[in-house]
């Protein structure tokens, strides 16, 4: 599979702003039914996996009727790997958390914060990684939960300059929406879902996802 990332930049955010504002009610939508899904918190991988499901799908013209929508989702594996990858970053997020607390407490011995300067650059790349993971877990369904972390990790470490920035603007969308308070409910996991979802048509280039769901 030949991946195309010299030309994600340009088209990526070409089609993201296009569908934004032409169908500015669909990510909202999105974004709406991550946050109803993800209440539990423990069901928040499983959220936003769907949340990439439906943006793809509205992306490439489908008709969305959300019953039947998660209840196929609900059965399938990439369902699955998607929880699977939530509770991972619910446990990667209270590392970070943990990492930053040592880095910044002046109690903290040396060696807590050499570990914790270690720790710090596996929490970035696993985050910057977060533009792979769950394309590849939620529209991927031959890609098993360990297989879909490895590669996202990969593409991560082999790419790293292009994760950073998309990253970073990720943080600039994450500010925005904060800024305007309810930006952060009706924006922001919406417009994620539908960036991550545009950058990996783009890289892929032509349809190569499999969207068909796999129990």
């Amino acid at each position: 599979m030949k991946l195309n990332f010299v030309q994600a930049y340009p088209r990526t955010f070409k089609r993201w702003v296009t569908q934004i504002s032409k169908d500015p009610g669909s990510w909202i939508q999105t974004s709406l039914i991550i946050l109803l899904l993800s209440i539990p918190v423990i069901t928040w991988g499983f959220a936003y996996g769907f949340g990439h499901v439906v943006s793809y799908r509205r992306s490439v013209g489908y008709r969305i009727k959300l019953k039947i929508e998660i209840s196929e989702y609900f059965h399938s594996k990439q369902a699955r790997n998607c929880f699977l990858m939530g509770i991972l970053d619910i446990l990667v997020l209270g590392l970070t958390i943990c990492t930053l607390r040592s880095l910044i407490i002046p109690e903290a011995s040396k060696f807590s914060r050499i570990i914790s300067s270690l720790f710090i650059w596996f929490d970035l790349v696993y985050w910057m990684s977060s533009l792979y993971r769950y394309p590849i877990m939620a529209l991927d369904r031959e890609s098993s939960f360990s297989e879909g972390i490895v590669q996202s990790l990969f593409l991560t470490v082999t790419k790293l300059g292009h994760s950073m920035f998309f990253l970073l603007f990720k943080v600039s969308i994450l500010i925005v929406s904060l800024v305007t308070g309810i930006g952060i409910f009706v924006f922001f996991l919406g417009s994620l879902s539908l960036l991550n979802v545009h950058h990996w048509l783009e890289v892929l280039g032509d349809d190569q996802i499999a969207t068909s769901f796999q129990d």
